[in-house]
Order: structure tokens, then C-alpha cells, then sequence
């Protein structure tokens, strides 16, 4: 009888078995179904990484804060099944082979997948998807060539007890280059998703080495930096909506001397390097490491499928996660975006109202939980809290922003959203829906300088767009600017725009 109450002890008070660990950095959060020694050094490598492009891009771009708003969430996962399972919609290659490391970017999140069993790889391919987040996050969809040939830049750096070197050669590269012939540069540049060049692995192979070399020479392989400015100014030519092509030949002129250039680059016995100081390690203080239960795994796993643009694949992943870890609060977050892709309104609703009353304070979830409260004619009180709530986890969400000013707008305090108004187009925008619809709204309301504050805004952030244009000609000439009105319709017209 003593040995079935001990049993019965043991069972009632046994913890679940994990089934990963989470580890919460001061800019990182590591979910990992690997050890948890592996996954500190990650967040510690990863912390060192972001110190390094802390010094690296305001010493290109004269920036200030690097990181983005949204968490960064890093997923250490075991070997390629790992990688399968959280990527159901990702191919394998021609070859049969998935990637070793992946990186998504989303409104709510950025996402990085990061392999640990190819261990000569982890360092490299923690480079390697920083750099593509650094580049979505301060200058958007980059050329191909351009974002991953800076990425596979800052995958040949080298991490020592001191020192870093930045830009190593990478010898597999090399030998690609050695024994391929390369292709012509403006097919390289060319080069998109879908071609085979990036698709099958033999050939990607030779796309990675000439990008790598390209963004290698550009950087750091002409001793005067001439090329080097060359680059950042074209980088800041895709910034303002230019068009690649007119971008290039302006920012590099010949490209037949630009080809020529590189061909002789390679030749080099010897590439340069950039050796920096390491930076401080980060504090064992700063590190917080929790163990993850099988359902708060899955509720992980659900999260990042439903994010990364195959909701309807995270179902089994969130249901798990619900029968396991009921009061978990990203499983309702999860549930609530399945829902709306599905249009199914009452059950986003259901699910975003679950997940902020057991304490989420996901600015997005908060975001979607308010225009739920408003799809239900919820009142005026509860849709203000919600948003307010998403603006205190994230000030610099501009929807939350124009969502508020819309909400007082429609109530009639227009001095209260006209803050809110301007405060959205103050923020960096990935394009003009907001100043374009904050626009319409002055214009009907016959308030011709707030809707020339904002039009001008979409026209900068869309600037090849002619409708964009017109209507801020039509904004200019309604507020007795005439000419400038015309210099819009002038352009409007030479954008192809016929209202």
C-alpha cells in the first residue's frame, strides 16, 4: 500500500516532460527544442551579432536604433526535420535538400530558424539571417543578388575571444567561382525567386558565389571606397521607390567596368577582411531561461507556421497546443489569426478576447482584438482600450495609430485624431494605404491642408504612383496652391495616370 501512495505521489506532483526550452535575451527570444546550453550560447551569439551591426550600419547610413519594434524570435531547432516541420510550404530544392537556416519577417514578429546540428554552420547562418532581417527591416525588399550577397558577406565572419573578422573569404565559394563559368553581371542581377539560377542547387550554388563576390568587392575590396559609396547610394536610390534598373546604372555607371572589376577581384590570391574588436559579452544576469512544456512547444511551432503564411497548416499545431496548455495565451493568439484568414470574425473575436484576458500584451494580437470589438459594434470605450493597450506594447505601429484617429475621427473629435493622424504618418510606412486614406477622409471634409499633409506623404512614400499624384494636385489646387497643384498633374500624366 506504501508503494502505490508513493506511485501515486509521484505521479500527481512529476513536472510534464519538456519538450524545449525558451531562453529571453534582451533582444532575442530563443525557442529551442535543442539543449539549453545550446540555446544560451545562441542568444549570447546572437546578442554579439547585433552589437556588430549596431557599429556597421550607422557607419553606412548614419542611422540611430537598428532594432525593429516587433519581437525577434529565434527557433534552434535540431536537424532538417525541425526545419520541415515549421516550414510545411517551403520546397526542397531540385536536389532534395531544405535549407539549414530560414528567415521571415512579419507585422508581429521576425522569425529566424537556425539549424544546431550543422555545427560548423550555426554561427555563420545566425549571420546569415540577421543580415537579411537588417535589410527588410531598414531598406525592404532588396534586389536578390544585393540581400544575399550581403548575407552571405556577414556569413563568412569569424567570432575569436577578442577580435571578429568580418567578410572572411569563404573558400567553398572560391572554388565555385574557380571551376564555374560565371554568369554575365546582368544576368546575375537579374536573377529572382523563382529562377532556376536561385532554385536548383547546382546552379544557386554559383548565384550565391558571384553575389557573395559582387557585395565582397563593393564593400571592402576597392581600397578607395569609391565602390563602396557607390553601393549605399544605390541602396539609398531602392529606398525612395526608384527603379532597379535606372538605380544601377545611375549609382554604378558602366557596368561593363563594374564586370571587368570583379572578374580581376577574383583572380586575388588573397581577399580583405575587416577585423573589429569583439564586443562585451552579454550578461548571464540578462539571460532568462524557462522550460517549455510538449504543449507550449507546439503552441511555438503553431505560431510561427500561422505567421509565416501558411495559417491552414498550423491547425493540428494549435490544437494540440489548445488540448494541452488550455490557459496558454499564445495558443488563443494563434487560433485568432487562423480565424481571420479564414474570415471567420465571431471566432477571431472569441479567440483574441481569450488570449488578452489570460495576459497577452502582443501589440498585433491587441491590434486585431480592438477591429474584432468593432466588426461587433462593441462600444466606442472597449475598442479605444484595446488599441491604446497595442500602442503602449508598440508606439511605433502606425495602423494602431491611423485606427485610433479613424475611431475619433467618425466621432467627431477631429482635434484628437488629427494627433493621431499625424502622429501614423510620422512613422516609417512599407506603403501608402494609411496617408492615402487619412487624405481621402480630410478632402471629404473639406480640409484641404491636413489633406495636403498627407497626400504629400504618400507621394513620398510612393512616389512612382500617379494617382498618388493626382490627388494631391487635386489637395494643392483646393488649398490655393495652383502651381505646385500642376507640377502633380504634370506628373500624374507622365506616370500614365488618367483620372
Amino acid at each position: 500500500m506504501l508503494s502505490l501512495h508513493l506511485a501515486l505521489f509521484a505521479f500527481l506532483t512529476t513536472p510534464p516532460a519538456s519538450a524545449g526550452v525558451r531562453v529571453d535575451s534582451p533582444h532575442f527570444t530563443i525557442v529551442a527544442e535543442t539543449s539549453e546550453s545550446d540555446a544560451l550560447s545562441l542568444a549570447s551569439d546572437l546578442e554579439t551579432i547585433r552589437l556588430l551591426f549596431v557599429d556597421a550600419l550607422p557607419r553606412a547610413f548614419g542611422g540611430g536604433d537598428i532594432d525593429p519594434p516587433e519581437p525577434i524570435v529565434v527557433y534552434a531547432v535540431a536537424d532538417s526535420a525541425g526545419i520541415a516541420r515549421l516550414t510545411p510550404t517551403i520546397q526542397e530544392d531540385d536536389n532534395h535538400r531544405r535549407p539549414y537556416s530560414i528567415f521571415r519577417s512579419g507585422t508581429a514578429k521576425h522569425f529566424l530558424v537556425v539549424q544546431m546540428d550543422a555545427s560548423q554552420r550555426v554561427l555563420g547562418n545566425a549571420f546569415h539571417e540577421y543580415s537579411h532581417l537588417m535589410a527588410r527591416v531598414h531598406w525592404g525588399r532588396l534586389p536578390l543578388w544585393l540581400d544575399e550577397g550581403l548575407a552571405a558577406f556577414w556569413e563568412g565572419s569569424k567570432l575569436d575571444e577578442d577580435s571578429v573578422d568580418i567578410g572572411v573569404a569563404q573558400h567553398a565559394y572560391l572554388e565555385t567561382l574557380a571551376l564555374r563559368r560565371a554568369l554575365p553581371l546582368l544576368d546575375l542581377l537579374s536573377v529572382s525567386r523563382d529562377s532556376p539560377h536561385y532554385r536548383r542547387e547546382d546552379e544557386a550554388a554559383l548565384f550565391y558565389a558571384q553575389s557573395w563576390l559582387l557585395v565582397h568587392y563593393l564593400l571592402i575590396g576597392d581600397e578607395t571606397y569609391q565602390r563602396r559609396r557607390e553601393l549605399f547610394d544605390y541602396i539609398a536610390r531602392l529606398s525612395t521607390g526608384e527603379d532597379a534598373s535606372d538605380a544601377l546604372a545611375a549609382a554604378f555607371g558602366d557596368l561593363n567596368a563594374l564586370a571587368s572589376n570583379v572578374a580581376r577581384y577574383a583572380t586575388q590570391s588573397q581577399l580583405r577582411f575587416v577585423r573589429r574588436p569583439k564586443p562585451p559579452s552579454v550578461s548571464a544576469t540578462s539571460l532568462s531561461t524557462r522550460v517549455l512544456s510538449e504543449g507550449e512547444m507546439e503552441a511555438h511551432i503553431g505560431d510561427f507556421i500561422v505567421h509565416g503564411g501558411a495559417p491552414e497548416r498550423a491547425e493540428d499545431s494549435l490544437a494540440r497546443a489548445l488540448e494541452l496548455e488550455p490557459n496558454f495565451p499564445l495558443v488563443h493568439e494563434g487560433l485568432g489569426y487562423l480565424a481571420l484568414s479564414r474570415e471567420r470574425r465571431a471566432e477571431a473575436l472569441e479567440a483574441f478576447s481569450r488570449a488578452v484576458q489570460l495576459g497577452s500584451e502582443n501589440f498585433l494580437t491587441l491590434y486585431y482584438h480592438a477591429l474584432s470589438l468593432g466588426a461587433a459594434r462593441a462600444p466606442t470605450s472597449a475598442i479605444e482600450e484595446s488599441l491604446n493597450r497595442s500602442l503602449t506594447a508598440n508606439p511605433s505601429f502606425p495602423d494602431a495609430h491611423f485606427t485610433l484617429g479613424r475611431l475619433r475621427f467618425m466621432s467627431g473629435d477631429r482635434g484628437s485624431a488629427r494627433s493621431s493622424f499625424r502622429r501614423a504618418l510620422s512613422l516609417p510606412l512599407n506603403d501608402a494605404r494609411i496617408p492615402a486614406e487619412i487624405g481621402r477622409m480630410w478632402s471629404e471634409q473639406a480640409s484641404p491642408s491636413e489633406a495636403v499633409h498627407a497626400y504629400e506623404r504618400a507621394v513620398e512614400v510612393e512616389p512612382a504612383n500617379g494617382e498618388l499624384h493626382y490627388q494631391l494636385g487635386k489637395a494643392l489646387d483646393t488649398a490655393g496652391r495652383a502651381k505646385e497643384a500642376a507640377e502633380h498633374f504634370s506628373k500624374a500624366r507622365e506616370l500614365g495616370y488618367v483620372p
